[in-house]
């Protein structure tokens, strides 16, 4: 948001530029874009499918949905697959839905965990194994990888608190529920991006599973 033209080149042309070196070479590219293409205007039926129309409210989200474009019309074999949020093991990074989240617990925050930003969370080692399950076969278009559950951002973060051992007290001390207009990112940060893909279930053996099954409590 703060610089949309690095946005752009980053986001946009250096995956159009890519594109086209790969098709020259008759290689193929898997291109990873991401579910906040979505979110100006409603899905079409429950959740956003490769049918819908992008509709980014952010100038990350325009960028990629430019990414998107160019380099499906640089070589119309390339693949898109667009994730959704990610959570899971960052090996020490703090990055990630889950692993951004109790890192700042660890350094005495109390993060805002939205009750009204509604997503398709995957676990990223899922969304890892079917990229390179994807990359080995012939699909080309876009795809939608996401997790089966819709979830809203407060309920994500306390699976993985849960997960993680906290309970009761400490873990409604952990965070605050929040809403996007309090910090004022109604704006750009959309209500919902769940992502849905039949096509995705056909292609692929890995599963893609939910935050139920990932993060259950022993």
């Amino acid at each position: 948001e703060r610089d949309p033209d690095a946005a752009h080149e980053i986001n946009a042309a250096l995956p159009g530029a890519l594109a086209r070196l790969a098709e020259s070479f008759g290689a193929r590219i898997v291109h990873v874009s991401t579910d906040l293409v979505f979110g100006a205007e409603p899905a079409a039926g429950e959740r956003y499918t490769p049918a819908d129309p992008t509709c980014p409210l952010s100038v990350y989200g325009q960028s990629k949905a430019d990414g998107e474009e160019r380099v499906l019309q640089a070589d119309p074999a390339a693949l898109v697959c667009r994730l959704p949020l990610l959570y899971g093991d960052s090996f020490g990074r703090g990055l990630g839905a889950s692993d951004g989240l109790t890192a700042a617990i660890e350094r005495g925050e109390t993060p805002t965990l939205f009750v009204d930003e509604w997503r398709t969370p995957l676990e990223v080692a899922d969304a890892a194994a079917a990229l390179v399950e994807l990359a080995a076969g012939a699909a080309h278009g876009v795809v939608h990888l996401s997790g089966p559950e819709r979830v809203s951002r407060a309920e994500l973060g306390s699976a993985v608190l849960r997960h993680r051992g906290l309970d009761g007290e400490e873990l409604a001390r952990s965070f605050r529920e929040g809403n996007r207009a309090e910090l004022g990112l109604e704006r750009v940060r959309p209500a919902d991006a769940s992502l849905d893909d039949p096509r995705a279930r056909e292609l692929l053996t890995v599963p893609l599973r939910g935050v139920g099954e990932v993060l259950s409590v022993p």
